[in-house]
C-alpha cells in the first residue's frame, strides 16, 4: 500500500527496516521485502547492514507489526494482563519473568516502562484493528490500570513514573497495582528454580514444572499464552523460525528465542503449540550433529541444515564437531583451523580466577608447541569483567596478605608469557573488557576488538590499582612516541604520563572500541569487527597474517619520572582533595598510582625493568588491600553486580 502509485522502478527499489532501538546497541534489523522488491536490492541492502552496520539481518514478511513488534509486545502485553487478573505484584512478575527463565533483569513491568506505556497501548491498539484474524491479539485486554496510568501521564520512564518511579533519594518505589498507589519494593520469595549454576534451559523447564505448586501456574500461563501465540503467527511472519527465535532473542533480550524454549519445555511443547499449526508436527525444532545445526522448515515438515557463512565462526559448534584440544574449571581450548587455536573460558562476564589464568598459561605453552597461534575469545558475551573481586574480598578479610600476592605474581607472570610467546597471541574481546580482561589483552601481539567493546582498567571503583601489568602496559605505550636519548636530554614526559595517572585514578573505560584506540588501551595496529558474528574469523585470519613474521617481545626497560614527577602528582591531588573533589581515599589511590608511574622511591628519571614496575603495582595493590575503605567499595562493586 505504501508504494500503490509509485513509478514502477521505484516499486523495484523499495523495502522496509525496522532497526531496534537505540540503532547503536541493538544489533537486528528486519528487512522486509514488498510485492515488487528486485531480489537484487534486497540483498545489497542486507549485505550494506551486515557488513557495513554490523546488524544480524532478520528477514521478516510484510505484515502488521514484523515479527518482533507483533510476537514480541504481545507477550509483554499479555503477561501483564495475566498479572493483573491474578493479583500478582509488580516485583513477583518481574522476578519471574527475568533471569529465572532466561529473560533480562528488567522482567516484564520495567520492561514496560523503558518501552513508554502509551506506545505499548497504541501498538496493542493498533495490531488489533491491523490483525482481525489473529486470535490472540482478539482476545488480548489492557488492562484498566495501565490505561488510567497513561491518562495521568505516568507513560514509564520517560515521564520519571509508570510501573515504578524514582524518588529524589535515589529510591525506587513499586506501583501497587490494585490502589494505583506507589509503595516501597517488596523482595518476592525467591523460585526453588533459581540457580544460576543451572543451565538456562533447565531453570526454565525447572520453572514450568514447579509453577503450580510455587506461583500458582502464573509462569505456566504465561509462557503457555506467549509461545503459543507466537507459534500459530509464525508462518504469516516469517518463512522459518530462525528468524521468529533472532528478532525475540535479540529484540527483547531473551537468552531462549520462542523454539528454543520450547525445544527446553520438552513435552509439554506439545500442550502450547496449536494442533493445526504446521508446526505442531515438528518433534523438536532445533537439533545438532557434529557441530552442524538443523533447524525444523514448517514449509517442507522435515529438518533442514542450518547454514552458517563461512566468516562466522561459533566456537560451540567447534565443540560439538570434536574440535576441542583440553578442558579445564569450565574453559576450553579448541582447535579453530589454519593452525590456530582458541580459548574461551566460562561465565557471562568471563571472570578471571587463578585456575583460568594457570590454565591461560597451559594453553599458551601447548599452543607454542603445536599450533602457529593463539586467540584469546575470553568469555560470552563478555570477554572478562577482570578478576573475580569475591576471591579478593574473601583473602582481604580473612587478611591473608599472602594469598593476594601469589595470586598477583601467577596473573602478571602468566601475561608477561603471553606477550613474550614464541607463536602471536590475538585477543578478540567483545562485550566488557575491564580490569584484568583489559590488563589480558594489553599483553597480546594483536587485539581484534567488536566495535561495541567496552574496555578499560576501573579498579579504582573497587579501591584498587590494576596490578597485573596493566599500569606499566599504559605508562610503556604513553611513552612509545617519545624520541629515544638520555631521559634528561628528552621532552618533558609528564604531559603524556598525566594522562594514564587521570584514566586510572578516575576509572575511566572506553564506550567503543574506537573510542579505545583514542584511550589506549587499543593501538592504532589493533583490529576492529563492526559485527561481532565475524569477531573470530576476523581474529584467525590476524592470526595466521602475523604467524609467519612473528618474533617474541623481548623485556621491555620503561621510563619513569622520578621524585620529580612524583612531587607534580602529589600537589595535583593535594589541590583536588582541598577543593573537594576527591576524598581521602581517592587521594590514597591517586598516589599510589603517581607512586608505580613514577618508579617508586626514585630519585631522577631513569628507565626500569618491566618487572620492577610490576613488583611496585603489586606494593601498592597491597597497600590499598589493607584499607577499610577498599573493603566497603569492593562490598559495594559485588552488591551492584548481584542486582
Amino acid at each position: 500500500a505504501m508504494v500503490a502509485g509509485c513509478p514502477e522502478e521505484f516499486q523495484h527499489r523499495f523495502l522496509g527496516t525496522h532497526f531496534f532501538n537505540p540503532p547503536r546497541h541493538m544489533r537486528p534489523v528486519e528487512i522486509v521485502p514488498a510485492a515488487r522488491t528486485d531480489p537484487a536490492v534486497l540483498e545489497g541492502f542486507a549485505r550494506f547492514a551486515d557488513r557495513v552496520l554490523g546488524k544480524r539481518v532478520i528477514r521478516a514478511r510484510c505484515t502488521p507489526g514484523f515479527i518482533s513488534t507483533r510476537l514480541g509486545m504481545y507477550a509483554l502485553l499479555r503477561t501483564v494482563q495475566i498479572a493483573c487478573e491474578r493479583g500478582l505484584s509488580v516485583e513477583e512478575a518481574d522476578y519471574l519473568t527475568g533471569p529465572l527463565i532466561g529473560r533480562p533483569r528488567s522482567g516484564t513491568f520495567r520492561l514496560a516502562d523503558v518501552v513508554g506505556l502509551d506506545v505499548a497501548v497504541r501498538i496493542a491498539d493498533h495490531l488489533r484493528q491491523a490483525l482481525p484474524h489473529d486470535a490472540a491479539y482478539q482476545a488480548l485486554r489492557i488492562p484498566e490500570i495501565v490505561r488510567r496510568l497513561v491518562a495521568e501521564g505516568r507513560i514509564g520512564a520517560k515521564s520519571g513514573a509508570g510501573f515504578y518511579r524514582r524518588e529524589p533519594s535515589g529510591e525506587i518505589l513499586s506501583l501497587d497495582l490494585a490502589t494505583g498507589e506507589y509503595r516501597p519494593r517488596r523482595e518476592p520469595p525467591r523460585h526453588p528454580a533459581d540457580d544460576p549454576g543451572l543451565p538456562v534451559a533447565a531453570r526454565l523447564r525447572a520453572a514450568w514444572e514447579q509453577s503450580p505448586h510455587h506461583d500458582g501456574g502464573f509462569l505456566r500461563q504465561v509462557l503457555g499464552d506467549s509461545l503459543g501465540s507466537m507459534a500459530a503467527a509464525t508462518p504469516e511472519v516469517a518463512d522459518r523460525i530462525v528468524e521468529v527465535d533472532d528478532a525475540i532473542a535479540g529484540g527483547f533480550g531473551w537468552e531462549l528465542g520462542p523454539f528454543h524454549a520450547l525445544d527446553a519445555l520438552g513435552p509439554a511443547r506439545h500442550d502450547i503449540v496449536p494442533p493445526d499449526s504446521p508446526l505442531a508436527a515438528a518433534e523438536c525444532y532445533y537439533k545438532h550433529a557434529q557441530g552442524v545445526h538443523f533447524y525444523f522448515d514448517f514449509r517442507t515438515g522435515r529438518m533442514e541444515e542450518l547454514k552458517r557463512p563461512p566468516e562466522v565462526i561459533v566456537l560451540k559448534d567447534l565443540r560439538r564437531a570434536g574440535r576441542t584440544i583440553e578442558e579445564h574449571a569450565g574453559a576450553a581450548l579448541v582447535d579453530l583451523g589454519d593452525g590456530v587455536a582458541c580459548l574461551e573460558w566460562g561465565g557471562r562476564m568471563g571472570l578471571l580466577s587463578p585456575d583460568v589464568i594457570s590454565f591461560m598459561d597451559r594453553c599458551r605453552d601447548r599452543a607454542e608447541r603445536e599450533f602457529q597461534a593463539l586467540v584469546l575469545a575470553g568469555g560470552t558475551p563478555s570477554f572478562s569483567a577482570g578478576f573475580d573481586l569475591k576471591l579478593f574480598a574473601g583473602a582481604i578479610r580473612a587478611q591473608d596478605w599472602q594469598a593476594i600476592d601469589g595470586w598477583l605474581v601467577g596473573f602478571q607472570q602468566a601475561l608477561l608469557a603471553l606477550q613474550r610467546a614464541r607463536v602471536p597471541v590475538v585477543g578478540a574481546p567483545a562485550g566488557y573488557a575491564l580490569g584484568g580482561g583489559c590488563e589480558t589483552l594489553l599483553h597480546c601481539a594483536a587485539v581484534q576488538a567488536a566495535f561495541e567493546c567496552q574496555m578499560g582498567l576501573p579498579e579504582a571503583n573497587a579501591g584498587l590499582i590494576p596490578a597485573g601489568g596493566g599500569t606499566k602496559e599504559m605508562l610503556a605505550r604513553a611513552l612509545a612516541g617519545l624520541p629515544p636519548g638520555a631521559p634528561q636530554k628528552r621532552p618533558d614526559p609528564y604531559p603524556l604520563v598525566r594522562p594514564v595517572w587521570e584514566a586510572l585514578r578516575l576509572a575511566r573505560f572506553s564506550s567503543s572500541a574506537d573510542e579505545a584506540r583514542e584511550t589506549g588501551f587499543l593501538s592504532q595496529r589493533d583490529g576492529i569487527s563492526v559485527n561481532p558474528d565475524r569477531l573470530l574469523h576476523d581474529a584467525r585470519e590476524r592470526a595466521v597474517a602475523l604467524a609467519d613474521s612473528h618474533r617474541p617481545a623481548e623485556p621491555q626497560q620503561i621510563l619513569c619520572l622520578g621524585e620529580n614527577g612524583y612531587a607534580r602528582f602529589r600537589w595535583e591531588t593535594h589541590l583536588l582533595e582541598r577543593s573537594g573533589q576527591i576524598g581521602a581515599h581517592d587521594a590514597r589511590i591517586a598516589l599510589r598510582i603517581a607512586y608505580v608511574l613514577c618508579g617508586g622511591a626514585l630519585i631522577h628519571p631513569a628507565a626500569l625493568p618491566e618487572q620492577r614496575l610490576m613488583d611496585l603495582e603489586r606494593e601498592a595493590f597491597l597497600s590499598l588491600a589493607g584499607c577499610p575503605e577498599t573493603l566497603a567499595r569492593i562490598d559495594r562493586v559485588l552488591k551492584a553486580a548481584s542486582r
